[in-house]
């Protein structure tokens, strides 16, 4: 299998854009970066991650960061591939509220562990598919003149060529958005003793930070910060109860390396300090239980 490195990307442009005609099988490769394939003429298959999907012309597929893609035209195939660097979304797509309302398939199966494959391609016909014609050959002028602002105009079609495909995908839809949003929360709950930031979860999942935090909110009926925060004390109330571990343990294990924060925060969830709480409420297990 071919890695095909993340540096032939421009630094300064993040973004990538070629047309290639091949009448030959591409082998298997992988990617450090994201790409959208879409094809101006020919046919054939386009494999990515071991599901074939059948191309010709008006087909665009989305490949994501690390999967793996390879091609096997049945005839000259012709088609326009724009790379994309991870944060090209996070970063500069700033209007887009989620990448991930637009592509439901395996963008957040690191947070959940799911292995569900769903489709990567959609294909335009008749009107819609002169459009993204003229579109991306609109895109490939402006990369190569790259006349001043065009970074400005790329950044503009990109999203109009995202907001295409969402719409031949049906996604968006309410159902969609929280099944996305359960991932994060499910990923929260894993994770949330260690060093947990809401803009890396963000980026994670192709999120805009603050729409992320905006739909935590409405929701859970709580910020980030605040999930988090009783997450960890819950942890650690339930630590006082059953376990023999000294409050200091019990604060690392929680999450927590500043003591006055940790005391600050468990006042204000249960209203009295650790001690406190471990002197009312200690439970007397049959068996002594320690934390490693």
């Amino acid at each position: 299998m071919i890695l095909f490195k993340r540096e032939i990307i421009g630094e300064e442009d993040r973004i990538k854009i070629e047309r290639i005609t091949n009448s030959g099988p591409y082998p298997r490769h992988r990617h450090e970066f994201i790409e959208l394939v879409y094809i101006l003429a020919g046919g054939g298959i386009q494999t990515v991650d071991g599901t074939d999907y059948a191309v010709e012309h008006g087909s665009l597929l989305f490949i994501d960061f690390g999967q793996t893609h390879s091609l096997q035209p049945d005839r000259s195939m012709t088609y326009v591939h724009l790379l994309l660097e991870p944060d090209f979304f996070s970063r500069e797509l700033v209007n887009a509220e989620s990448i991930a309302d637009i592509f439901r398939y395996s963008m957040l199966s690191e947070f959940s562990g799911k292995t569900e494959n769903t489709a990567q391609c959609v294909r335009f016909s008749g009107e819609e598919r002169k459009k993204a014609d003229r579109l991306t050959e609109e895109m490939l002028e402006e990369y190569t003149r790259k006349e001043p602002g065009y970074r400005t105009v790329l950044r503009a079609d990109t999203q109009k060529l995202l907001a295409w495909f969402l719409r031949r995908r049906n996604a968006g839809t309410p159902e969609v958005i929280q099944d996305s949003l359960q991932d994060v929360v499910e990923y929260i709950n894993k994770h949330f003793t260690e060093k947990i930031e809401l803009n890396d979860i963000a980026a994670k999942g192709f999120y805009n930070a603050y729409y992320l935090s905006r739909l935590l909110k409405k929701s859970c009926g709580k910020s980030f910060s605040q999930y988090v925060k009783e997450k960890r004390i819950e942890q650690a109330a339930e630590l006082l109860r059953v376990s023999e571990n000294s409050v200091q343990e019990i604060m690392i294990a929680s999450g927590y390396t500043d003591s006055k924060m940790f005391y600050r925060h468990f006042r204000e969830v249960y209203g009295c300090a650790p001690g406190e709480y471990r002197r009312e409420k200690k439970e007397l297990p049959k068996e002594k239980v320690r934390i490693p």
